[in-house]
């Protein structure tokens, strides 16, 4: 605790320092909105788009394992973020302008999101974002992947990557995220607000093949309330858990293509159940061979 207390001590002091100085202006990487690249320190450019130019400055704290924490400074406003693991100490930055049909506008942003990205404690990649609006950088959030593996939509301002699921086994899936925003306003004042949130898909590709332990009855849809088809392990050595939405719901067929149907999901003290002709079983206790990489 007193490391981190002089750590923030000597930021606000550099911070401090830094609104002195004037510093040329740099081009920045992901000059076109919806663009993502690496940013070098001290760059200065006008990331908020309101005509006035702001100097960008990072300071990483860390250990031999490149363990511990950073700040992260737009002009005179900044961020501190500690209890981190693996960092990459490198910085992404992407500017973020219009959707829709304003979207084809090069050089028209409001904002610049700056992007943290660690590797965590098991090569569990995650990503700490910020976005500096209106004069002020602000946490709008994290996304649990690498920067370098995200790419953004200018059209609909959709930031896609692959990250880990969540229900079956070690799979990576495609996630979607789009920074929502908000407004309020008294007599006085008008209030924005900003955050990252991802937008789940209803179906997600799978693939995995693993063998069948207990017999398995079928949804024919995932609105059926009555059984339609089953899977029995002496038929069926091996199936594939084809799809899923990573959530309540997988869809589970034969090799051959012949048997398949959904099946309901649920977490249960992390452990992941299957309901089994209405019985809840551990879903290791139904399938095999399933993948954990950890």
């Amino acid at each position: 605790m007193f490391y981190m207390r002089k750590f923030a001590i000597a930021c606000l002091a550099l911070l401090l320092a830094m609104s002195a100085l004037s510093a040329l202006a740099d081009d920045v990487p992901g000059v076109t909105p919806w663009t993502i690249g690496v940013i070098e320190n001290d760059v200065t450019a006008d990331f908020d788009n309101d005509g006035a130019m702001e100097t960008f400055h990072v300071v990483f704290s860390v250990d031999e394992y490149d363990d511990g924490g950073f700040m992260l400074a737009v002009g005179s406003s900044a961020v501190i973020q500690e209890d981190c693991c693996g960092l990459m100490k490198t910085v992404y930055v992407m500017r973020v302008g219009w959707t829709g049909y304003s979207a084809f506008t090069d050089d028209d942003y409001y904002a610049t999101l700056f992007m943290v990205p660690e590797y965590g404690p098991s090569d569990d990649p995650y990503t700490y974002c910020y976005l500096y609006v209106d004069g002020n950088l602000i946490e709008v959030g994290e996304i649990p992947s690498m920067p370098y593996n995200m790419a953004a939509d200018r059209l609909t301002g959709t930031i896609t990557t692959q990250v880990r699921a969540d229900m079956v086994g070690t799979w990576s899936r495609p996630a979607d995220y789009i920074l929502a925003r908000g407004f309020s306003w008294d007599d006085e004042n008008f209030y924005s607000y900003y955050h990252l949130a991802e937008v789940p898909r209803p179906i997600y590709p799978f693939g995995m093949i693993v063998s069948l332990k207990e017999e398995l009855p079928l949804l024919a849809s995932q609105t059926d309330r009555v059984y339609y088809d089953i899977l029995l392990p002496e038929k069926n050595e091996q199936v594939i858990l084809a799809a899923t939405d990573d959530r309540r719901w997988l869809y589970v067929t034969s090799l051959d293509g012949y048997t398949g149907g959904w099946v309901k999901m649920s977490r249960v003290d992390w452990e992941t159940m299957l309901t089994v002709d209405d019985e809840e079983m551990d879903i290791n206790d139904v399938f095999g061979d399933i993948l954990y990489a950890d």
